[in-house]
């Protein structure tokens, strides 16, 4: 069956799609951790994981609103935090707010598996409807 008809080319880009955020998501938990248990260490800086957008060169151009095109791909990055107070160890990790990051994260990854979880259940009710 050609892919137009199945709509396999839609799910796999939504699972792709999936897949890279919560790839995201683990990165920005990985590294609010980090910072949780580098809290009483002297001197460290803690670090952020920022997002920038870079030029999708292998995008094609879209001709109608609802297709896909020429969308930036995000990049992530990790850099030292420069906000924030140090203590007299030179230490800027602030307790409150990596905790409060690791909420941000963890409901993210709820609503995406959630948001999936009901994606593929429509599929599945749409493959297995009886006429």
């Amino acid at each position: 069956m050609p892919e137009a008809i199945t709509g396999r080319s839609g799910l796999d880009a939504l699972l792709e799609q999936a897949r890279t955020h919560l790839d995201h998501q683990r990165l920005r938990q990985r590294v609010r951790l980090a910072n949780i248990a580098n809290a009483d260490t002297p001197g460290y800086r803690a670090r952020e994981v920022i997002e920038s957008q870079i030029a999708n060169d292998s995008a094609l151009t879209r001709t109608e609103r609802g297709h896909l095109g020429g969308e930036p791909l995000s990049a992530l990055t990790i850099i030292e935090r420069s906000d924030g107070q140090a203590d007299a160890s030179g230490n800027n990790v602030e307790l409150d707010e990596e905790l409060a990051g690791l909420a941000e994260v963890a409901l993210d990854i709820r609503v995406t598996t959630r948001s999936l979880t009901n994606v593929l259940a429509l599929y599945r009710a749409a493959a297995t409807e009886v006429r």
